[in-house]
């Protein structure tokens, strides 16, 4: 049984069969459980998703269990550095950079945006080829 926002659960239902949950639980334990804070937090999981991403590049490892544990992964990340950017008032979470969700959401947009554009200018200076 595990317990979750006060209801208990089993692992076969609901826990893990509700993918919205994934983020905030893993989120959970590392940055409440493992006091570690939404900053904290965030740096260990991302490296948790560099340390899936490096060994499937290296092994060509490609997998259903590879995808769904990158999955897992940045979805996690992703989560806390949300947390961490917008800083919900929560116990125990005593860090962040308090941008608010509007902020932090046009933030992390215009990060995104940035990232595609410096990946299509990459591609096409190397010819399309990565």
């Amino acid at each position: 049984m595990i317990e979750l926002d006060g209801r208990r659960q089993t692992a076969g239902t609901g826990f893990f069969a509700d993918r919205r949950r994934t983020g905030y639980c893993h989120r959970r334990l590392v940055a409440e459980d493992l006091h570690l804070g939404t900053g904290g937090g965030t740096l260990v999981l991302s490296a948790v998703f560099a340390v899936i991403l490096a060994l499937g590049k290296q092994s060509r490892w490609t997998t259903k269990a590879s995808y769904w544990l990158a999955i897992i992964a940045v979805r996690s990340a992703g989560t806390t550095a949300g947390d961490w950017l917008a800083f919900r008032e929560e116990p125990g979470l005593s860090n962040g950079l308090h941008l608010g969700l509007p902020l932090s959401t046009a933030f992390t947009g215009a990060l995104f945006v940035g990232t595609l554009l410096l990946w299509s200018a990459r591609r096409s200076y190397s010819g399309g080829t990565q």
